[in-house]
């Protein structure tokens, strides 16, 4: 299987860039103000700790299939810095919401990862805030089409191939990982789904990126390496 998310073209759109100029030049002090202080206030706290356990839990950094080494020695060499508060505030801009605080805790610890080690979200290569925009953009842009699905997860919108409410954090030939941020009233925000544009949305595979970190390490194999063949989750006890 080729995983290959580092490779998407890089592509910077007209609203996006205008969206970045209008962060320095355009848009009030007070909002940027409010954006600083939203993601300065953000507590790292579960979390961090969960995303290093799943770092942790990495150990083979082989190649799927062929089992022949990464060019970078540890996985934690992959990763990119944290983003910046003007880098999370343009991914609101361009999205036009605030994402579930867990996406934003994430990719303030790493700003996805550069592609050259283990996919390291559970099988997945870590999309960048670029990435996630340039995926986002892509299937914002083509997947407006409506039709009823038979046997959905019901705790995800029904009857869309895409909603500019997911956001795409991860990629694993052919399943992108997308963090739903407008689940049904049977479903939590911030949960996990998988999303392969050639079939239905879903399942929901985990409540929350906390709760796929958990999930990830126990489809570790016992080379150390993740499967991505994750079953549906049930829904919590109320």
């Amino acid at each position: 299987m080729m995983l290959i998310p580092n490779n998407l073209k890089r592509v910077t759109s007209p609203r996006l860039q205008a969206s970045g100029q209008s962060v320095t030049m355009s848009k009030s002090k007070q909002v940027f103000f409010h954006f600083t202080e939203l993601f300065r206030s953000i507590d790292m706290g579960s979390l961090a700790i969960s995303f290093e356990k799943l770092l942790d839990a990495n150990k083979s950094n082989r190649q799927p299939g062929t089992g022949a080494p990464f060019k970078v020695a540890n996985v934690r060499d992959d990763l990119n810095p944290g983003a910046s508060t003007a880098e999370l505030k343009e991914l609101v801009d361009a999205v036009g919401f605030e994402p579930h605080n867990e996406l934003c805790e994430l990719l303030q610890i790493n700003n996805g990862q550069r592609g050259f080690g283990s996919p390291i979200l559970g099988g997945f290569y870590f999309f960048s805030i670029q990435q996630i925009l340039n995926s986002w953009y892509e299937h914002t842009g083509i997947s407006s089409v409506e039709q009823k699905f038979d046997g959905q997860d019901d705790r995800i919108q029904p009857n869309v191939f895409w909603s500019k409410r997911w956001i795409p954090i991860g990629y694993a030939e052919p399943f992108e990982l997308v963090l739903d941020c407008c689940p049904t009233e049977s479903g939590t925000n911030g949960q996990i789904l998988f999303y392969d544009h050639e079939s239905p949305p879903g399942p929901v595979i985990a409540h929350s990126l906390c709760g796929f970190f958990e999930t990830a390490i126990k489809n570790m194999d016992k080379r150390g390496r993740f499967s991505i063949g994750y079953s549906k989750c049930e829904t919590p006890a109320s």
